[in-house]
C-alpha cells in the first residue's frame, strides 16, 4: 500500500467510526452510576479498541519500537514488536503476558529474581531469589497510550484505554490457587503488596494471602496470622474508602485534570495519583467557599 492509499485508508476509518471523547466517558459513567452496573452497553462499546486504526498506526511508525509494542498489546503483532525491541526483557514477558507462554522460560533465565515468569512453572523448586512482583505493566501502559495516540485517540482517551487495559498477569495469579505450594503463593501475594503501581495488584495480592492463610490454618487462623488478616482488613478499607472518594472527583474533575491524573498514575503510582487528584478538585472548590 503506497503512503496515499495508507492515509486515505486511515482517513475513512475515522470518518466512519468516531473515537470517543472525554464527554463520551463521562456520560457513560454517570449512566453506570445512576444504574448501580458495574458496565454498561455505552461504557463497554467505549472501551473496544479500532485494531484498524491501531494496524494502522503501526504500519506508519515501523520504526518505532515503543508504538509497535503498544500495537501488540492492543491485539496486533507480537513478531513485529519483539524484532523492533530486540526481545528486550519487557517486550519478552508482554509476549509471554499475552499468551505466548514459551517466552516465560527466557524470562526466568533472564531476570529469575522476577515471580512473574515463575506462576506458570511446574518445577517443584522456585528459586529464593525471586521475590519481586515485576509485570512491566507500566512501560506496556505507556506503549499503549502511545499507539493509541498515534492512532488518534484523544489525550484522555488514549491514556484512559491505556491505563484501565486488562491486566492479564491477575488471571494466573489467581490460578494460584489451586496450586499445593502455599509457601509460593505467599511470597507471590506479598510481593504483589510492596509499592504496586496498581491498586488492582495489591488488592489481589490480599486475597490471595488471605485466602493461603485460610487453607494453611484450617482450625482457624491464630496469632500472628490472625494479626496479619486483620492488618490486610484495615488496610484494604483505606483503600475502598479512598476509592469511593475518587470515584465522585472524577465527577468534577476537568479533562485536563484526568489527563494529568493518569500520567501520575504511571509516574508516582495509583494511590498518589488519586491523592493529588482529589487535592486538586479540591481546591477550586475551596477558592469559592465565602470567608466567614
Amino acid at each position: 500500500m503506497t503512503p496515499n492509499q495508507l492515509f486515505l485508508s486511515g482517513l475513512l476509518l475515522v470518518l466512519a467510526t468516531p473515537l470517543p471523547t472525554f464527554k463520551d466517558f463521562r456520560q457513560a459513567d454517570r449512566a453506570r452510576r445512576t444504574t448501580g452496573q458495574l458496565e454498561t452497553a455505552a461504557s463497554l462499546a467505549l472501551t473496544r479498541v479500532d485494531t484498524n486504526l491501531v494496524a494502522r498506526a503501526a504500519a506508519e511508525h515501523p520504526g518505532d519500537p515503543e508504538i509497535l509494542l503498544g500495537a501488540a498489546e492492543l491485539g496486533g503483532d507480537w513478531e513485529a514488536a519483539l524484532r523492533a525491541n530486540s526481545t528486550n526483557a519487557v517486550v519478552a514477558l508482554r509476549c509471554a503476558l499475552a499468551g505466548h507462554t514459551q517466552w516465560f522460560a527466557i524470562c526466568r533465565q533472564r531476570d529469575p529474581e522476577n515471580l512473574v515468569p515463575w506462576l506458570t512453572s511446574q518445577e517443584p523448586q522456585i528459586p529464593e531469589t525471586a521475590t519481586r512482583f515485576e509485570d512491566d505493566e507500566v512501560p506496556a501502559a505507556r506503549a499503549r497510550m502511545r499507539c493509541l495516540e498515534a492512532a488518534g485517540y484523544s489525550a484522555y482517551a488514549a491514556r484512559r484505554l491505556a491505563v484501565l487495559a486488562h491486566k492479564p498477569v491477575l488471571p494466573l495469579v489467581q490460578a494460584l490457587l489451586a496450586s499445593p505450594n502455599t509457601s509460593f503463593r505467599l511470597r507471590v501475594a506479598r510481593a504483589m503488596q510492596v509499592a504496586p503501581t496498581f491498586l488492582v495488584t495489591e488488592l489481589v495480592g490480599q486475597s490471595l494471602e488471605v485466602a493461603t492463610l485460610r487453607q494453611m490454618d484450617r482450625d482457624g487462623i491464630r496469632g500472628a496470622d490472625a494479626d496479619r488478616v486483620t492488618e490486610l482488613s484495615n488496610r484494604r478499607e483505606v483503600i475502598q474508602a479512598l476509592l469511593q472518594e475518587t470515584e465522585g472527583a472524577v465527577e468534577l474533575a476537568t479533562e485536563d485534570e484526568m489527563v494529568r491524573y493518569f500520567n501520575d498514575v504511571l509516574r508516582v503510582g495509583e494511590e498518589d495519583a488519586m491523592r493529588r487528584l482529589l487535592q486538586a478538585v479540591r481546591q477550586p472548590l475551596e477558592n469559592k467557599t465565602p470567608a466567614r
